[in-house]
């Protein structure tokens, strides 16, 4: 048995059901390249990591070069009998495959080429837009010939299947992917508010640190690195109610969500979002965003609060507003139940019975 996914290059949902379903299931994992930092972030983790290249720091060219390497892959190290693969690079590897059944487990499909193309053809400078454009045609030409190569494709929420079917016409089965939620836990609240998502521009986390500069006695901190970080480190060096702390091990972060009043998080039409579900874990609600996975995940009102799809800064003000200290404490009892349904043991046994 081998698992495929693109590259280990920060802790997130991907990165970690990737290690963690190798682990379960004792197999080898094969990248196109790992950041060496990601495993301070996983150091439990012992298993067999097969590197096929390196990765970039140029976002364009890190994709380009695994896309490339996984082209190129050896058939040698793809004879087991049942191989995963999984992100949107790896699956180019199909093509070289000898196994018996190939399996695709989708976190989504390349969303710069598919559901979030006219987003950035409309809010990058031309120049931009023009090589977003040139780059997703390439993209769409090695990973749509891919997909009817695979046995069996499962998506990672309803949203992912919704995603597969408008755009690649491809039907898939839903298989949640794993929380352990056993390893959260609840502390009373140090009077702030937590966003651990990726500090990128999808993920809408400029929205939430406009909406804490217009309330200072509201404090932020946010738990997490990515291509904003510098820019909103300077922006926010004279607001003391917010806090950037970047990446920290799963330990900490842990003990980040077991601590705030509730956690913050709001991407544009999310995959599915583990961040949710590991904060109802430790019985901390979200503020979300009614759209995508998270409308699979938080309930309004009974595990947290979800903004309309049209976000705006006032709508998070809102929000914060809302869902006191006291009323967050009150959806303790209901984010603990609804953590329940996306438990890790559910995703093992499912993948265990498909892989074995």
């Amino acid at each position: 048995m081998t698992i495929l996914y693109d590259f280990l290059e920060v802790a997130g949902g991907a990165e970690k059901v990737s290690l963690e379903l190798a682990k379960h299931l004792d197999c080898k994992l094969i990248v196109s390249g790992t950041n060496k930092g990601i495993f301070n972030s996983f150091p439990e983790l012992q298993l067999e990591i097969i590197n096929i290249g390196n990765v970039s720091k140029i976002p364009i060219w890190k994709s380009i070069k695994s896309i490339n390497y996984f082209e190129q892959i050896s058939s040698g190290l793809l004879t087991d009998k049942n191989i995963l693969f999984s992100g949107s690079n790896a699956p180019i590897a199909v093509h070289n495959s000898q196994a018996e059944k190939n399996i695709y487990y989708c976190h989504t499909p390349p969303r710069f080429a598919y559901d979030l193309y006219d987003h950035y053809q409309s809010t990058l400078p031309s120049w931009q837009a023009f090589i977003i454009d040139k780059f997703a045609t390439w993209v769409k030409q090695k990973y749509e010939p891919t997909l009817p190569k695979m046995d069996l494709v499962i998506a990672n929420s309803k949203n992912v299947k919704s995603r597969l079917k408008k755009y690649l016409d491809v039907d898939a089965t839903v298989i949640y992917p794993p929380v352990h939620i056993e390893e959260f836990f609840n502390s009373n609240s140090n009077g702030y508010y937590l966003s651990t998502a990726r500090l990128e521009e999808y993920k809408r986390i400029q929205i939430i640190v406009d909406a804490f500069k217009q309330l200072p006695t509201k404090k932020l901190i946010l738990v997490s690195g990515g291509s904003m970080f510098e820019k909103l480190k300077a922006e926010c060096q004279n607001y003391s109610n917010i806090q950037i702390v970047g990446w920290v091990s799963q330990e900490k972060l842990r003990q980040y969500i077991a601590e705030c009043i509730a956690t913050i998080y709001i991407p544009i039409d999310e995959d599915f979002g583990m961040s949710p579900v590991e904060s109802m874990a430790a019985g901390k609600p979200v503020i979300g965003v009614d759209d995508g996975g998270i409308k699979e995940t938080v309930v309004h009102l009974e595990t947290g609060y979800l903004c309309p799809t049209e976000l705006s800064t006032n709508d998070i003000i809102n929000a914060i507003e809302y869902l006191t200290p006291n009323k967050a404490q009150r959806m303790m009892s209901n984010c603990f139940v609804r953590a329940q349904a996306f438990k890790a043991d559910l995703f093992f046994s499912k993948m265990k019975e498909i892989m074995t």
